[in-house]
């Protein structure tokens, strides 16, 4: 059930005899949330951005002759590098890197990663939109790129099948936290989202460079009205990590944000009626004579608000 343009399959380094992979479930703390790093910050930003590069034959061209046009063009892809963000590694990783990313489309501020608890709620939202999603209507058309698609039913039993369950049980699995969402879960929120989700891979460009290789684009065109939300499947060791030296298959999903969004400003109004132009992504109120003392309330009120191919399950 595997083509150049998207390819749902799963592969773990778990037995398929045993279910859905999942994590083991811990209690983190806000200083545990991921592997300190010298190249994350506090807010889990890398320090660098990443260029994007187009993926390969009808990944990137579309299917039955509909391609990825617009602001998802592969000309604009390479000209639009990305910022990544880590999130926490706990197993429900992609529903983690989905629901930032979401909120920064619609809040146009960035997930503020203060409570952990209220992260997890959130993600456990969107699992079990997913899993409805998928389950409700088992003849539901279900739309990958292009003009293909598939019917609920028949994805869930492909995604069942390697892990030797039955499609009732690959559900009941993947609504419990720490069950690796995949493919079929990111199509389904695609869908139910009617936004596009694309998705990307680890790409060693050089021997000191990695590169972000687009690996699907899901809803894309028939969501393109709305922005894409854009996913990274990655060595769980990235950034720290050599060219090369990364894992076939990604275990770990981060957010990515392209930065001709972070770069958009907005005008706003604060505390005494004055004007600011805000930089969403700095924080940083710009105007001639600014009132210091306003500045903090500017931050706090705009900015903090808080493949498919072989892989397509994330373990982390």
């Amino acid at each position: 059930w595997s083509n150049g343009s998207c390819c749902l399959a799963r592969t773990s380094s778990a037995d398929s005899k045993i279910g859905v992979p999942r994590s083991e479930q811990k209690e983190y703390s806000k200083d545990e949330l991921w592997n300190p790093s010298s190249q994350i910050g506090e807010d889990g930003f890398l320090s660098k951005s990443y260029h994007r590069i187009p993926g390969e034959g009808v990944s990137e061209e579309g299917v039955n002759g509909k391609v990825i046009a617009g602001i998802h063009h592969t000309s604009r892809l390479i000209k639009n590098p990305v910022r990544c963000r880590q999130v926490p590694g706990d197993g429900n990783c992609m529903f983690h890197s989905i629901v930032i990313c979401k909120h920064w489309v619609e809040s146009d501020s960035h997930y503020c990663y203060k409570d952990y608890d209220e992260l997890r709620r959130l993600s456990r939202k969107l699992r079990e939109d997913a899993v409805d999603y998928l389950s409700s209507k088992p003849n539901r058309k279900l739309y990958e790129q292009g003009n293909r698609y598939w019917i609920a039913k028949d994805l869930i039993e492909a995604a069942a099948e390697p892990f030797n369950v039955t499609s009732k049980e690959y559900c009941e699995q993947m609504r419990q936290e720490y069950y690796w969402g995949g493919g079929p879960e990111v199509l389904a929120l695609c869908n139910l989202l009617r936004r596009p989700i694309h998705i990307y891979g680890l790409y060693p460009h050089s021997k000191k460079e990695f590169r972000f290789r687009r690996l699907g684009c899901f809803g894309s065109p028939r969501f393109d009205r709305k922005e894409a939300l854009h996913i990274l499947s990655a060595d769980s060791r990235f950034p720290d990590l050599t060219p090369g030296s990364e894992l076939e298959n990604g275990n770990h999903f981060m957010a990515l944000f392209p930065e001709r969004l972070l770069s958009k400003r907005k005008r706003v109004r604060v505390r005494g009626g004055k004007n600011y132009v805000v930089s969403i992504f700095s924080g940083r109120a710009v105007s001639k004579n600014p009132n210091p003392e306003e500045i903090p309330d500017v931050k706090e009120k705009v900015i903090v608000g808080g493949f498919l191919s072989k892989w397509f399950t994330s373990n982390s």
